[in-house]
């Protein structure tokens, strides 16, 4: 922040600045001095911003000029203060991810269908939406599940969403494991994308199948012999 010092530069100065609203702890210092010495015309002081990791919007402060000492100079009330943003930050309108990078689905499931959750971390400020669809792998859509796309949307506060996938069953006795993608897409409103932004889906069969288990080893427990003192 620069002061200037107009029309005369005779004699020594010293502005008295503060910052408000220092209620928060986003800036540093929030008051402070700032001397011009005889035939200095131009004073800086700087004003930081601190890190944290709480989301937030934009927030803005005003500097000000609140007095003079030293000297005769005047203050120019109509230029005596400035305002400046500290941009939002820590992903505000939040983080979109999926929960796990692989699921797993047997295609007999009762309700037919696998429900897979996206989580929005971070700041939850504002609406944002998601794009999702599904892409096949081994598995293809129409044989071993239904194709979904779509977009979910969360509302300010939301932190939750989720995805239902058709699930269909072949019949078939065994069949190896297949599996397809679930993909987000284009974030909006604000919002990024996390770093599980693809999960693959495992569908898995497995009609009247047998598990055989080994029958136990009989075991043969001795008695130690006894000794007998001669």
């Amino acid at each position: 922040v620069n002061v200037l010092r107009e029309s005369g530069s005779f004699g020594a100065i010293t502005a008295v600045w503060s910052v408000s609203p220092d209620t928060t702890n986003d800036v540093s210092p929030t008051s402070g001095q700032a001397t011009m010495n005889s035939g200095e015309t131009i004073k800086s002081f700087t004003i930081s911003a601190l890190r944290d990791d709480i989301p937030e919007l934009d927030e803005l402060f005003t500097v000000s000029i609140d007095s003079l000492l030293q000297g005769t100079a005047r203050l120019d009330s109509s230029a005596s203060s400035a305002n400046f943003t500290v941009l939002e930050n820590d992903d505000a309108h939040g983080r979109l991810s999926l929960t796990a990078s692989r699921y797993e689905v047997s295609e007999t499931v009762a309700s037919g269908q696998v429900v897979i959750t996206v989580v929005r971390e971070a700041g939850l400020f504002g609406t944002v939406s998601v794009q999702y669809a599904t892409s096949d792998n081994t598995a293809v859509a129409g044989t071993n599940y239904v194709a979904a796309s779509g977009t979910l949307t969360f509302a300010e506060g939301e932190s939750e969403k989720n995805v239902t996938i058709g699930i269909l069953d072949q019949g078939a006795n065994y069949v190896p494991e297949r599996n397809f993608s679930l993909s987000l897409g284009s974030a909006i409103g604000g919002a990024v994308l996390g770093t599980q932004s693809t999960s693959l889906v495992a569908v898995q069969s497995c009609h009247h199948c047998q598990v055989a288990v080994s029958p136990l080893s009989t075991i043969q427990v001795i008695d130690e012999p006894q000794v007998t003192n001669r």
